[in-house]
């Protein structure tokens, strides 16, 4: 049989969650059923080094999201894929309208990450979203949460969402956990007291306030450190 051909769109592998779990995706893909190809936007970060050389990487010559849905349809039609995957709802939009404009036999599958919405402007926009992603085969929720959040604020069926929880390399980690953390943040870890470690954007969405109030109830019972890892707002 032949293997299934899989475009995976995503702006820029740029440093945080959405990135880092298309990179295991595309890298982990069973290479004797999937030919996987990886298609960003003209831009270049760290993250491009951690995709696997087996794997066809093309970068899209544009630096507008907007401007890739010509692009990206053109693709499609050359390469005849078999899947277009897609993750975070701008990228989706721009991916959705490529498939349509390609007017190929591709299948489409989304994938939301995050618990949109909450104001009446976010909402209708959130809406919008729904009625484009009317026209993926599949759209995947990184939790049952968001999955509730798609149907609620969206407007999707529940047969049309499918909860996939996100991939993690345990190979990959465990060969990072030997090397020992070096420089200037030796310090951190110096300490008699339990450490914990919160890694996230500082952003709204982590709502790190939470987690801070939780670590005020912590400290209460048991002497320890809280180290937050990220950059943001």
């Amino acid at each position: 049989m032949k293997n299934k051909k899989i475009i995976f769109f995503i702006y820029r592998l740029s440093y945080g969650g959405a990135a880092r779990t298309m990179i295991n995706i595309v890298n982990h893909l069973d290479r004797n059923k999937f030919e996987p190809i990886l298609v960003t936007l003209d831009f270049t970060f760290e993250y491009d080094a951690f995709v696997k050389k087996d794997v066809t990487f093309i970068k899209l010559d544009t630096k507008r999201l907007r401007s890739a849905i010509m692009p990206l349809a053109k693709l499609l039609r050359k390469e005849q894929a078999d899947i277009l995957f897609s993750t975070i709802p701008n990228y989706n939009t721009i991916a959705i309208l490529a498939k349509l404009l390609s007017r190929t036999k591709t299948k489409i599958i989304v994938r939301e990450a995050a618990f949109l919405g909450g104001s009446l402007k976010e909402n209708i926009k959130l809406r919008g979203y729904g009625l484009l992603y009317r026209f993926a085969k599949r759209v995947i929720a990184l939790s049952a949460g968001v999955k509730e959040n798609l149907i609620a604020r969206y407007g999707l069926k529940d047969k049309h969402i499918q909860v996939i929880y996100n991939p993690v390399d345990l190979d990959y980690i465990a060969k990072a956990m030997i090397k020992p953390v070096q420089g200037k943040d030796q310090y951190l870890f110096h300490s008699d007291r339990k450490i914990i470690v919160t890694a996230g954007r500082l952003v709204k969405e982590k709502d790190h306030a939470t987690m801070l109030r939780a670590f005020r109830q912590v400290l209460q019972q048991v002497p320890s450190e809280l180290i937050i890892l990220g950059e943001g707002e």
